[in-house]
């Protein structure tokens, strides 16, 4: 039988409450302070190059300023559904339906979702200007994923292109490509649209690339990976 004095008494396993006359913190309280200072400490890692306030900005931090110069090794058309219209460089999310797209192929979500918004791309009711919170751009996120090498570095990152900016930098890449068979073959020269307010990568120039034999052996084994599965 439990007496009142045995009910009141705390076992081993009970977690203090904090004495209002001390002020010492309890075990939960200490580890939600250890949590939260761990939180603080840590960085969200992206392959992305940042192009906020009109700036490239590489995933290691480096900021190169308004241009940048970059060897082009692919890109896709993209479209990506996310559960949070808005987003947030600190809670990076994964994109609930996605679709990436190489040459001149139907946009249709890849095959390794299960529950996919629509059977296509084109006919997708997000898809659609005038689907977003807004009531003007679309709900599911579209742009042209650009594989590229910084000059100065090795490592392959991405550039994200605009919905704005994709007939631009398309038109582009087909007068490198016509002048040099593959955008492997140009060191481009990256700035901003000046006629926006927002960053708009636009290359301005391109020249020959000496390392170029160097990154179409790399760009083959990025592509390979550079379609979301």
């Amino acid at each position: 039988m439990t007496t009142k004095a045995n009910a009141s008494k705390k076992t081993s396993t009970d977690v203090a409450v904090k004495d209002t006359n001390t002020g010492v913190a309890t075990l939960e309280e200490e580890m939600a302070a250890a949590a939260e200072a761990m939180a603080a400490g840590l960085q969200v890692t992206s392959d992305k190059v940042s192009t906020q306030n009109k700036a490239y900005k590489l995933p290691d931090g480096t900021l190169l300023g308004p241009t940048m110069e970059a060897v082009v090794l692919g890109f896709t058309r993209s479209h990506s559904y996310y559960e949070n219209e808005q987003y947030d460089p600190q809670n990076i999310q994964e994109p609930m339906c996605y679709a990436d797209t190489i040459g001149d192929t139907d946009e249709v979500p890849t095959a390794s979702i299960e529950k996919p918004l629509n059977p296509d791309c084109k006919s997708c009711p997000n898809n659609q200007f005038g689907s977003a919170s807004n009531g003007k751009g679309k709900r599911c996120k579209e742009e042209m994923r650009v594989a590229i090498v910084p000059k100065g570095t090795k490592e392959a990152v991405v550039l994200n292109i605009p919905p704005t900016g994709i007939k631009a930098f398309s038109k582009t890449i087909n007068s490198i490509i016509k002048a040099n068979g593959l955008p492997v073959k140009a060191m481009c020269r990256f700035e901003f649209n000046p006629s926006v307010q927002f960053s708009q990568p636009i290359i301005t120039d391109a020249a020959g690339n000496p390392d170029f034999a160097i990154h179409f052996a790399q760009s083959k084994e990025v592509m390979a990976d550079f379609v979301r599965k």
